[in-house]
This record gives C-alpha cells, structure tokens and sequence, in this order.
C-alpha cells in the first residue's frame, strides 16, 4: 500500500494529465473485468461507457463532486480505484494502452468526452452512483439511492430526492 505522501503525489501528478487519461484511467480501474465471464469484449465496452456516463453525469451536477473529470475521479472518496488501500492502484498508476482492456477504455473515455450526452444514450438513466452486484451486500450509502438501470454486474442509483 502507498503511503499518504506518495498517494498524494499520484493524485497531483495524475491532476495534470489530461482529462482523456484520468477518465480512461478511472473507467478501466473500475469497470476491467466485465466480460470475464462470459468472455465477451462487448460486455466489457458496455459496463465501462456505462462507468463513464456516472462520471461524466456528476461533472455535470457539479456540487461537492467537482465540476468536470479530474475534479471528480480523483477527489477523495468518489470512486475506490483511486483509494490509497486499493491493492490495484499501482496498475492504475502504471496501466498504458498496451493493455487492451486499458487501449478499450482510453478509447471509451474519448467517445464519451467527444459524443456524451449530444450523441449517446445514457445507459445508467442519469446515475450518479453504482456498485458492483456481487458484494456481499450493498454499500451503506445505496440506502440512499432510486435504482435506476442495472448493466451487467452493476446496479446504478441516483439519489432519493425528499420534499
């Protein structure tokens, strides 16, 4: 595990690159693996697009998430691949596009910023949030959450809004 002192200087140095890279970094550290069972690309192609949108759909909100991708993929706590306990961030930080999962979300990532939401579909239906359907039990925050789509081993949310 990093250290507090070399998880912030990731963030910082990561803070610099350009906004493609931190999406495609984010997109692939949460969302590789999709097509793992059923040894499908698409089902990969499809969970991280969905992945993107719910950044891409807070940067749009804004508030307390940021108001555009690097804002919201590396603040504190937004999304658990960039956490200093996740055993896979030094893959995170090392990934480059000889990866094809990695190649697949740089590529997703520039659609996105190119096409989202003008050309595309929203997938998750506006989703500021998901989580990943095989833990054991929801996080404590999806309490606070409308489901709103569920795309292959994720089940997305946005929040409950009280009169």
């Amino acid at each position: 595990m990093m250290t507090p002192a070399e998880h912030g200087v990731l963030i910082n140095e990561m803070r610099l690159r350009p906004p493609v890279e931190i999406l495609a970094r984010t997109i692939w550290g949460e969302a590789r693996g999709e097509g793992k069972d059923t040894r499908d690309p698409v089902d990969d192609f499809i969970a991280m697009l969905s992945v993107g949108q719910v950044i891409l759909n807070r940067a749009k909100i804004g508030g307390w998430w940021g108001g555009n991708v690097p804002g919201v993929c590396l603040n504190p706590g937004q999304f658990s691949c960039w956490l200093r306990a996740d055993p896979n961030l030094s893959k995170l930080r090392d990934v480059t596009s000889a990866d094809p999962e990695y190649a697949m979300a740089y590529g997703v990532a520039s659609i996105l910023l190119r096409y989202y939401p003008a050309k595309l579909n929203d997938l998750t239906n506006g989703a500021t949030h998901y989580y990943a359907k095989w833990l054991p039990q929801p996080p404590v925050w999806w309490a606070k959450m409308q489901q709103v789509a569920a795309v292959g081993r994720h089940l997305f949310g946005k929040e409950i809004k009280t009169a």
